[in-house]
């Protein structure tokens, strides 16, 4: 699977917006999506130290995540991306300049557009 990274921002979203009293889960943002789709781009956000969260698969379920949080590193990407202008300026940069998009050259591209 290829990571989406406009599902991702979509659940960093989701996670920001939150009530505080939600468990985020997997199954409970984002639910135009599968939940193991979104588990899977959930545990891209952990690796690249966006979100912490609970493990609770089992050896039944691949993906399975459940009070997921924002780290203080993803608040302050999400807060660079989240503006959709910014954000479709960076994406655009990363297309013209024939980029590979990853996680580290978004936050490059939208420091251009701050």
């Amino acid at each position: 699977m290829r990571t989406n990274y406009e599902l991702c921002r979509k659940i960093l979203i989701a996670i920001a917006d939150a009530d505080i009293h939600t468990d985020v889960s997997n199954y409970n943002i984002c639910q135009e999506e599968h939940p193991d789709i979104i588990g899977w781009h959930i545990g891209k956000l952990i690796a690249e130290g966006y979100v912490t969260a609970i493990d609770a698969r089992s050896k039944d379920g691949q993906f399975d995540y459940i009070c997921v949080e924002l780290t203080p590193s993803g608040e302050r990407f999400l807060n660079s991306i989240e503006n959709n202008n910014r954000w479709t300026k960076a994406k655009q940069y990363l297309q013209d300049n024939a980029l590979e998009i990853s996680f580290r050259a978004i936050e490059i591209a939208v420091k251009r557009f701050c």
